[in-house]
């Protein structure tokens, strides 16, 4: 009797201890050691309650919410803890880099201020432990679009920038004084449209539209074309060099210029304002109307002629790549540059071209020598800026950045 009395009291012991040791794996499962404890001592650290309008989440310590919460604009994020830290620290990430540190005071949190997805850390601090709570948001800006300049001349152009524009949404842009398709290229973190005016636009006041899908909104700029004299220029040539200015002749040069341009790099190579290519006098300025030898039918001159002495160094009018360097019938020795957005600079009538195609310029570079090869009277540049085949005016480029936001 006392050897099964002896017996059960051992099997209850060992259930005891087996009981025992199962809670205190448990409990292991549900505390946290942390490297600012003092002793051995364990703690259950408290969990987050993170509101964000009407969204309620809840994380525990060292846990990471991958979902992104949606925000606006007008989001407030705020949290709860089940015991208040005594110091908070709020880090944002963007692409795992860090965008704001900043200690926090009270509620509510600091967001970011760009569209994005984001991941926001709290680094929590208690008097003996420490713990970080992790989650992502997701903010979305309505789309927005913002314009250079209200006012131009004949020749210039203006630019629209094009913000927050998510993959499902759609934007578009009218003006009523061009009468080609916009292109728009990817820059900064939006769109970029670039209008030019032609040189022959009638001056006044024009609406440019800008409309997007989601949410259906239209803005609209209020822009105004303003008057400008051109110049009007006489010009007497030879027989044999008229001979050359022919339609076939032109026709077989704009091949070449086609395809220079029939690739525009998306992205914007030039960096600031233009600079005047080459020294020498001007003896043709943009869209003068030039009238040839006895024909009594102008043409428009939609470029600026620079004349200098034979040799007289040519440069890269700003950063760009070399897409056409070949002598052409009209043109001579001709240097076409692509300096991205859908902007070309052209140079003509060169004596020499010291650069090939699909070499990168830098601002200043000298790309040639002027000379008077092809359709030409005398050494001088002919130099030009297009947009998509449209001639600009030159010196509006000189300027300054035709794509700069105040």
């Amino acid at each position: 009797m006392k050897k099964l009395t002896l017996g059960l009291s051992l099997i209850i012991i060992i259930v005891i201890i087996s009981i025992w040791y199962q809670n205190r794996s448990d409990l292991d499962n549900n505390f946290v050691s942390d490297d600012l404890l003092t002793s051995d001592e364990e703690v259950l650290l408290p969990q987050l309650q993170l509101v964000i309008d009407d969204h309620i989440t809840t994380l525990s310590s060292d846990s990471e919410n991958p979902t992104p919460i949606n925000l606006t604009p007008d989001s407030l994020m705020q949290f709860n803890f089940t015991t208040q830290p005594n110091n908070i620290v709020e880090t944002i990430y963007s692409n795992d880099n860090i965008l704001l540190t900043d200690k926090i005071v009270e509620t509510p949190l600091a967001l970011p201020q760009q569209e994005g997805i984001y991941k926001i850390e709290l680094t929590c601090t208690w008097e003996d432990y420490s713990s970080t709570y992790s989650f992502f948001v997701f903010l979305d800006l309505p789309i927005t679009y913002k314009i250079n300049q209200h006012s131009a001349y004949p020749g210039d152009s203006f630019a629209i920038l094009i913000s927050n524009v998510n993959e499902e949404e759609n934007f578009h842009v009218t003006a009523p004084f061009y009468n080609e398709a916009l292109d728009f290229y990817p820059y900064e973190d939006g769109f970029l449209c670039i209008i030019p005016i032609y040189a022959w636009s009638t001056p006044g006041k024009y609406q440019i539209q800008a409309s997007n899908s989601e949410p259906a909104l239209t803005n609209t700029f209020d822009v105004e074309i303003l008057p400008k004299a051109f110049d009007v220029q006489y010009l007497q040539v030879t027989e044999s060099t008229a001979a050359i200015n022919t339609t076939d002749n032109s026709a077989n040069d704009q091949v070449y210029f086609d395809a220079a341009r029939s690739n525009p790099i998306q992205e914007k190579l030039w960096e600031g304002a233009f600079i005047q290519p080459t020294d020498g006098k001007v003896t043709t300025d943009y869209c003068a109307t030039r009238y040839t030898n006895d024909n009594p039918t102008p043409s428009r001159h939609l470029a600026i002629d620079i004349a200098n002495t034979n040799g007289t160094p040519i440069m890269a009018s700003n950063h760009g790549k070399v897409v056409l360097a070949k002598e052409l019938i009209i043109t001579g020795n001709t240097i076409v540059i692509d300096h991205g957005l859908g902007i070309f600079t052209s140079s003509f009538h060169l004596s020499e071209i010291d650069v090939k195609e699909g070499d990168f310029v830098t601002k200043g570079d000298v790309i040639g020598k002027m000379g008077s090869t092809g359709y030409s009277t005398g050494p001088h540049l002919h130099f030009a800026i297009w947009k998509n085949g449209t001639f600009l005016n030159p010196w509006t480029f000189i300027e300054k950045d035709p794509v700069e936001f105040k």
